[in-house]
């Protein structure tokens, strides 16, 4: 049984219908669906599928996988999706929309079905231009928003790409932004010089994106290079052998000083301090001794 903790009063109706997989949806027991991932299927089985009219221009859909938790979701019901932001520091990312298509995923295929009642796992067509990866559909806009999934793994390999065709860079971008939404692993930013930035989780990873992006999401018109994985530079802690060395001219040339003298010329540097602090505080007690034997004649001048 699913039980949700410490939650305001405001979002109760919410609580006691998720707890209870209520499969009703009324105001007293709303609607509570979380979109986990976007995920690409062929537009040719889409079309059939759906038996659209008219053909996708695209080759590859994007149909959001979720989960019901509580009502029942319905083709033709009208709903409010909520983004992954909103909440978050008072954002409201709130957009409200009507079901296009429910699907019953079967693998690499799916069904269409009307409706999909609590404690389904079905893809929903028509979310690819409103979602980007998750996010939260209820029938009240009201809705706490579902926690954003915790990353699995994080980029390791970062590359920058750029059309070959400086016209093309809008197109490039957009398929950058579609491979970002069918894949959850994958990281898609402009960086502070104005670069495409793909970052995936290692080479495999990447060869396979880099695959995706020519098969299915880049017109076979638009040819695009990708540099040479990009490795940031930092600042690290160097022992003393290291500190000791001094560089000149270029990194291979360097000469390593006496470590022994340098070390006694520290340690005498120290002393003298030490010395000079010590005269210098005994001077302090000196001056506030007499400081102190003057006040004391003082009272005892007042006494008498």
């Amino acid at each position: 049984m699913l039980t949700l903790p410490n939650l305001p009063a405001q979002f109760l109706p919410f609580k006691n219908a998720i707890e209870s997989c209520s499969q009703e949806t009324s105001d007293e027991k709303p609607l509570s669906v979380y979109v986990t991932k976007m995920q690409p299927f062929g537009s040719r089985l889409y079309d059939i599928a759906t038996r659209a009219l008219e053909k996708s221009p695209d080759s590859q859909r994007l149909i959001a996988v979720a989960r019901v938790f509580s009502g029942t979701l319905k083709v033709g019901q009208k709903i409010f999706v909520m983004g992954a932001r909103h909440g978050i520091n008072g954002q409201k990312d709130v957009k409200e929309v009507e079901i296009q298509h429910l699907f019953l995923l079967m693998g690499a295929s799916f069904k269409l079905v009307d409706k999909a009642p609590a404690g389904s796992i079905i893809g929903i067509g028509g979310l690819e231009d409103i979602l980007l990866k998750s996010g939260t559909i209820s029938s009240s806009p009201n809705c706490p928003n579902f926690t954003k999934q915790q990353a699995i793994s994080m980029g390791l390999v970062k590359v920058s790409i750029e059309p070959e065709n400086g016209a093309d860079m809008d197109e490039l971008k957009i398929a950058l932004m579609k491979l970002n939404k069918a894949d959850p692993s994958v990281q898609f930013y402009v960086n502070n010089r104005g670069e495409y930035i793909l970052s995936t989780c290692g080479e495999i990873h990447l060869q396979r994106c880099l695959k995706d992006m020519k098969d299915d999401f880049c017109p076979p018109t638009i040819k695009f290079t990708v540099s040479d994985p990009i490795i940031p530079y930092r600042e690290t802690i160097l022992n003393r052998q290291l500190k000791n060395r001094i560089v000149k001219g270029s990194k291979q040339d360097y000469e390593e000083q006496d470590s022994d003298s340098s070390s006694e010329e520290e340690e005498k540097k120290k002393e003298e301090m030490t010395v000079q602090e010590l005269l210098e505080h005994e001077k302090e007690l000196e001056q506030m001794n007499e400081q102190l034997t003057y006040e004391k004649e003082l009272l005892k001048k007042e006494k008498q």
